[in-house]
């Protein structure tokens, strides 16, 4: 058999496999939020996030992926001043 030809027999069965792959972790959260929250206070977060999905996406649970980023202040700015700036010097 030609290669096209085998390429495309093989296309539907790749496609699916990975839809079905793709399914199992999703949907993906990314949360990011300045530093300093305690990993009590993230796994609350990861919790109720995955519940949100359960409830309002029906979505199940084990295949919501949650990343939490943690920015120093140091590496975020709001409206051209770096937060951490802001901290020391409230207007």
């Amino acid at each position: 058999m030609d290669r096209k030809k085998q390429n495309k027999l093989l296309l539907p069965i790749i496609f699916n496999s990975e839809i079905k792959r793709r399914d199992r972790f999703m949907p993906i959260v990314q949360v990011t939020m300045l530093e300093g929250r305690t990993e009590e206070q993230k796994r609350e977060l990861a919790k109720a996030i995955t519940q949100a999905f359960v409830d309002t996406c029906g979505a199940k649970a084990e295949s919501v992926t949650l990343s939490i980023h943690d920015v120093p202040t140091e590496n975020i700015a709001l409206g051209g001043t770096l937060i951490s700036d802001l901290r020391r010097n409230p207007a």
